[in-house]
C-alpha cells in the first residue's frame, strides 16, 4: 500500500511538473535568472531583483523587502505577468528545480524566512506570477504590484499576531485607540486577514476599524501612517525618533543625531527594564520621556527620549 501511494506520487509529481516546463524555458529566455540571482522581466518593460544590478542604476528601492525595480535594456515579446485568478495550481520554479505545490492551506502574502528552492519564481501553468522567492524568504505579488506603483506602506500603530490579535501597541503612534488583546475584524469593509492587509493600506488617509474587545466590538477611525519601521528593518517602534538598531539592539543608524550617539551604541534598558530584542523595546516604552540606557566601550550612560 505505501509503494502504491509513493508510485502515485510520483507520477503525480512529474506530471505536475510538465504542465510548468514552458514556464522555466521563458524564465530562461527572458533571462530572468543569472548568476543564481533573480530578474524578473514584467510588464512595461521593468525587472524586479532583490539584489542590486551591478552598473545600473535603479528606478526604486524598497528597504522594507530589499527590493529593487530596473527598466529593461533587452527586448523580449512576452513579459511575465500577475496572476489574478484564485485556486489555481502552482509551482516553485528556480534555475534547476520545479516543486509543484499541490495545496495551500491559507494564502500566505509575506513570509521573511529563509525558503528554498531560492532565488525562485512561484507561477501558475500559464505561467503567471503569484510571488518570488528570494534568499530573504517569500514575497506576494499583492507586496510586488504594491512596491511597483506606491512609494510607502501602511502603519495603523500595532503589530498583529496570525490569530488577528494585538501583541504591540506603538504608544508614540499620535492617538492610538488600540489596546494589547484586541482583535482585528475588519479595516473598512475588507475583512481582516494577516498583518499583510495593514501594510498593504494606502498612507495619509483616515480607515475604519472594526475590533473586538473582550465582548465588545468596537469601531475605530484611524489615520494610517506612513511605515518607517519592519520587514527587514529595525521595528522597535523608535525608528520615528530616528533610532535603527539591528536585532542585538546596537545602533545601526541615528537620524538626525541629537542624542549624542554614535553607531554601535547597544541599548541595555528602557525606563528601567531589561531589553534583549526589539519586542521588549516596544513592551517597554511610554508615550512621553522615554529613558534608554546605553553601553559603549565599558561605560553606561542614559539618554531621554521624549
Amino acid at each position: 500500500m505505501k509503494t502504491l501511494l509513493f508510485l502515485s506520487l510520483l507520477f503525480f509529481t512529474l506530471f505536475a511538473q510538465n504542465d510548468f516546463l514552458l514556464c522555466k524555458q521563458k524564465l530562461q529566455d527572458s533571462h530572468s535568472f543569472y548568476n543564481n540571482k533573480l530578474y524578473l522581466l514584467l510588464e512595461n518593460n521593468l525587472r524586479v531583483s532583490s539584489e542590486p544590478i551591478k552598473g545600473e542604476k535603479a528606478l526604486k528601492y524598497d528597504p522594507f523587502l530589499s527590493l529593487y525595480l530596473y527598466k529593461n535594456k533587452q527586448n523580449f515579446q512576452y513579459p511575465f505577468r500577475f496572476n489574478h485568478l484564485p485556486k489555481r495550481k502552482k509551482a516553485i520554479i528556480s534555475e534547476n528545480v520545479i516543486k509543484p505545490i499541490f495545496y495551500t492551506p491559507h494564502q500566505v502574502k509575506l513570509l521573511l524566512e529563509p525558503l528554498k528552492p531560492n532565488p525562485a519564481v512561484v507561477v501558475t501553468p500559464c505561467c503567471f506570477v503569484e510571488g518570488i522567492v528570494t534568499k530573504r524568504g517569500y514575497i506576494s505579488k499583492e507586496f510586488i504590484e504594491h512596491f511597483i506603483n506606491k512609494d510607502s506602506y501602511g502603519d495603523i500603530g500595532v503589530r498583529v499576531g496570525k490569530d488577528a490579535k494585538v501583541m504591540s501597541v506603538d504608544i508614540l503612534f499620535p492617538n492610538n485607540p488600540f489596546k494589547k488583546g484586541d482583535k482585528i475584524l475588519y479595516l473598512g469593509k475588507k475583512r481582516y486577514n494577516s498583518m499583510a492587509d495593514i501594510l498593504l493600506l494606502d498612507a495619509e488617509q483616515y480607515i475604519e476599524v472594526t475590533l473586538r474587545r473582550g465582548t465588545k466590538t468596537l469601531k475605530r477611525k484611524v489615520y494610517v501612517q506612513k511605515r518607517v519601521a519592519g520587514g527587514l528593518l529595525s521595528d522597535t517602534f523608535l525608528e520615528k525618533k530616528g533610532l535603527v538598531f539591528d536585532k542585538k539592539l546596537s545602533l545601526m543608524e541615528i537620524l538626525p543625531n541629537k542624542y549624542g550617539l554614535v553607531q554601535g551604541d547597544k541599548l541595555l534598558k528602557v525606563n528601567g527594564v531589561d531589553v534583549l530584542t526589539q519586542e521588549d523595546v516596544r513592551r517597554a516604552l511610554k508615550p512621553h520621556n522615554n529613558l534608554l540606557l546605553f553601553w559603549r566601550d565599558g561605560f553606561e550612560f542614559f539618554v531621554k527620549i521624549n
